[in-house]
């Protein structure tokens, strides 16, 4: 009775400590999980809270689980067509059809507001909201951890290509202006190697999918 009590109280004291654990700690703990160094009431207290808080793990798992039969000298290879590799961890390269769908949400977002203040017949506040508009589109990327309001939405980020940091204002300033100026020949760079716009190559940045594939230490 005692032993059952204390199993009891180990589980609610580890339910209470997962639960109290931000989103982005469970994604963050999520990325170096490995169900084998758990217990079975672990185990399924940690499943039990990322679903209820809408986090998906399975996939994860099941991730690291077909990495782990892929010999190490073939893994480099096999994940260069659709992952980049940064400081030992690989990410999935966002997929053209999620950036596509995050730049229209970019780009119809501030003009439908742009166009509400337009149609206030203020000059003054079109004009505002004109400019909040340019400042947004240049430094979007820059403002929360790498993820513009569009591509929070897609689940999508934009990493600095040599540290894996979310990319910062210059950064995203840099890689936006391109797209400004040169427009359609900026784009055409994106069919090319790791799915990078020219504005991409000049910053140094990376679009990603916002989740790891797998940890690998560099030895």
């Amino acid at each position: 009775m005692g032993k059952d009590y204390q199993e009891d109280e180990y589980i609610k004291e580890l339910r209470k400590t997962y639960r109290e654990k931000t989103n982005e700690e469970l994604e963050v703990f999520r990325e170096n999980y490995i169900p084998s160094e758990y217990t079975p009431e672990a185990k399924k207290v940690i499943e039990e809270v990322f679903k209820e808080k809408e986090i998906d793990l399975e996939s994860y798992i099941n991730d690291k689980k077909d990495m782990e039969s892929i010999r190490p000298d073939d893994y480099d290879h096999r994940m260069g067509d659709y992952a980049v590799k940064i400081q030992g961890q690989y990410y999935e390269i966002a997929p053209l059809g999620k950036r596509l769908f995050g730049y229209i949400l970019d780009y119809l977002i501030p003009v439908l507001i742009s166009a509400i203040a337009y149609s206030t017949g203020s000059s003054s506040l079109y004009a505002i909201c004109l400019g909040l508009t340019l400042l947004y589109w240049l430094f979007k990327d820059g403002i929360k951890k790498g993820k513009s309001i569009g591509k929070t939405i897609v689940n999508i980020r934009v990493v600095d290509s040599k540290t894996g940091n979310p990319c910062n204002p210059w950064e995203s300033l840099i890689r936006n202006l391109s797209l400004m100026l040169l427009g359609l020949l900026d784009i055409l760079f994106i069919f090319g190697n790791k799915s990078q716009r020219l504005g991409d190559r000049i910053a140094s940045t990376y679009v990603l999918n916002d989740r790891a594939i797998n940890r690998m230490n560099d030895e």
